[in-house]
């Protein structure tokens, strides 16, 4: 027994001294929008010396230098904040759920959720969540699978033509960047040299030296807003991964989708019920991602919109779902159909309004080259001002939550 515990104590040490380490490494980003370098930091005088992981030491002057930050080991991160954890913390342990999924740390998420409900079975989000961690492994294991042995698509093949190019796909990222987005920005061509020397020939106050202190994120976003207009710089500004908005998309309100609306027999069928096809293929590209997403999003009907980000609640995404009594309007009659939702206080459905909720709004402008089969004029019911008349609305991203 004291062996054991002796064993035990010298891991926690071990997993300490180790999220110390990795702590540790800095990450330098440059004014020239060069490739950011990574490894320990020392400052010397008017120069970093940086160590990196291949132990090789590199000499940046300051003044060549926009912002210091540190850099954490999603993984080590976990061990930390798995370690700080009593025993007994039931939303401690549901919060590091929450974070593990974000990090794409399904194996670990589906632990502390299943910790969560030993401790409290009758945890409402830790249900609604372990679902979505299950489909999140599952899509993982079919990933990894499908290599070796093609699954069958659920509702038939999907040809490249028939989705977004890679091209729409950054122009979504791009209008629907916020400024907590936790993404990779890479800066081609000199765009923020051109940035530059454009805000410092129309503005007088325009400071360059605070321009590029700022994260990459932030810099986008200024470049989006202050140049809404210049299609030659969007272009320029490569998203590398998924906004918030669609990491949330794809693993917690599609799999709800697939499950229930997109079966072959209902919106995944070859040409989709009621005019509405969604793409339930075993493909997990952003590709069919960002179509589906697209599809639901610009989706209009007599009844109202799929998605309404004026009025969320009102979205016929929530509403189609509910149970006839409970919905308005309630979903077209079809033969079989059971209810996506209990209620307005069932997990899942609370999952789609809080994602809906936290879409930009005003809806931006994307300016596509795709079109959704029977797609119209997307609009959005204009905001009423002061007097209740309608306002016109800008497109531009929303940089506060």
């Amino acid at each position: 027994m004291k062996r054991t515990m002796l064993v035990a104590v010298a891991t926690m040490v071990m997993l300490v001294c180790a999220v110390g380490v990795i702590a540790q490494m800095k990450v330098l980003t440059f004014k020239d929008g060069r490739k950011p370098l990574v490894g320990a930091v020392k400052q010397k005088e008017n120069v970093y010396e940086v160590t990196t992981e291949f132990a090789q030491v590199i000499t940046v002057p300051v003044d060549q230098v926009a912002s210091v930050t540190t850099q954490v080991n999603p993984r080590s991160e976990y061990t930390g904040k798995l370690l700080a954890l009593k025993a007994d913390d039931v939303n401690g342990r549901y919060d590091l759920a929450v974070w593990c999924h974000d990090n794409g740390m399904h194996k670990e998420a589906k632990q502390a959720l299943e910790t969560v409900l030993a401790l409290k079975p009758d945890h409402l989000n830790a249900k609604a969540l372990i679902e979505v961690v299950k489909q999140a492994l599952l899509e993982e294991h079919w990933d990894e699978s499908t290599r070796k042995s093609p699954i069958t698509p659920l509702a038939g093949k999907v040809s490249a033509a028939e989705l977004m190019s890679d091209e729409d796909i950054m122009r979504i990222r791009l209008a629907e960047l916020r400024s907590w987005d936790k993404v990779g920005i890479k800066f081609r061509n000199n765009a923020l040299k051109r940035y530059i020397e454009i805000m410092n020939t129309e503005q007088d106050r325009f400071s360059s030296s605070e321009f590029l202190h700022k994260s990459r994120v932030a810099q986008a976003i200024d470049i989006l807003l202050d140049r809404p207009d210049d299609k030659d710089l969007h272009k320029d500004i490569l998203i590398r991964n998924n906004p918030s908005f669609m990491s949330t998309f794809k693993s917690r309100i599609l799999p709800i989708l697939n499950k229930n609306c997109a079966s072959v027999k209902c919106h995944g069928s070859g040409t989709g019920a009621g005019g509405l096809k969604l793409y339930n293929v075993t493909s997990r590209k952003d590709p069919v991602y960002y179509t589906n997403f697209y599809i639901l999003d610009q989706k209009e009907t007599a009844k109202g919109r799929l998605i309404d980000r004026n009025r969320p609640s009102q979205s016929l995404l929530l509403q189609y779902g509910l149970p006839d009594d409970l919905a308005n309007p309630s979903h077209p009659p079809v033969v079989g159909k059971s209810p996506l939702f209990k209620d307005t206080n069932s997990p899942q459905y609370l999952i789609v309004d809080e994602w809906i909720r936290n879409l930009l709004n005003p809806h931006p402008a994307y300016d596509l080259k795709y079109k959704a089969p029977g797609e119209k004029p997307a609009t959005q019911p204009a905001q009423p001002d002061a007097a209740g008349q309608p306002t016109p609305q800008p497109q531009q991203p929303n940089t506060q939550p």
